[in-house]
């Protein structure tokens, strides 16, 4: 979906689109390497629990936000 909006609405070429998405997968590989050797030396349990301690809290984060807002954290949550 990035590469089509990068191409389409911003006008990038193929290249141009491709060098915008270099750093995104350079650390994608490396964090994928260091996750891996990282989690052959951590048992299981906490590996899961924490993943999805992260999913739960990504999710409140967009219970949160509403249409049209900016992104930007507010000190203040209104239901």
């Amino acid at each position: 979906m990035t590469s089509i909006r990068l191409q389409s609405v911003l006008g990038l070429g193929a290249i141009g689109t491709g060098l915008v998405l270099l750093p995104l997968a350079t650390a994608a590989f490396v964090v994928a390497g260091l996750g891996g050797r990282l989690l052959h030396s951590v048992p299981p349990r906490p590996a899961i629990g924490s993943g999805l301690l992260l999913i739960g809290a990504k999710t409140l984060g967009q219970a949160v936000l509403r249409a049209g807002s900016s992104g930007r954290c507010s000190s203040r949550v209104s239901w």
